[in-house]
C-alpha cells in the first residue's frame, strides 16, 4: 500500500491494511516520513492482536519515533 503526498493516514493505513490482508506475512515493514494526523492508536489494539506472530519493523525517515508507535 502507498498513500502519496500530502496527509499522513498512520491510522487509516493501519485499518486498511488489516481489512484487506489475505494472508498472514511473516513480517510486515512500514517506512513513515512524517508524524501522523490521525490517531493511529485506535488501531492499537486490533493490530497487536492480530499481528501478534509477524515481525513489524517500523522506520521513520526524518522523524524521531520514539514512544510514537508505543500503542501499536
Amino acid at each position: 500500500m502507498y498513500y502519496p503526498g500530502g496527509l499522513t493516514f498512520f491510522g487509516r493505513a493501519l485499518s486498511d491494511y488489516l481489512d484487506t490482508r489475505s494472508r498472514n506475512p511473516d513480517s510486515v515493514v512500514i517506512i513513515m516520513d512524517g508524524v501522523s494526523t490521525d490517531n493511529h492508536c485506535e488501531q492499537g489494539e486490533r493490530w497487536q492482536q492480530e499481528m501478534e506472530d509477524v515481525e513489524v519493523i517500523i522506520v521513520g525517515v526524518g522523524i524521531a519515533l520514539g514512544d510514537y508507535v508505543s500503542c501499536i
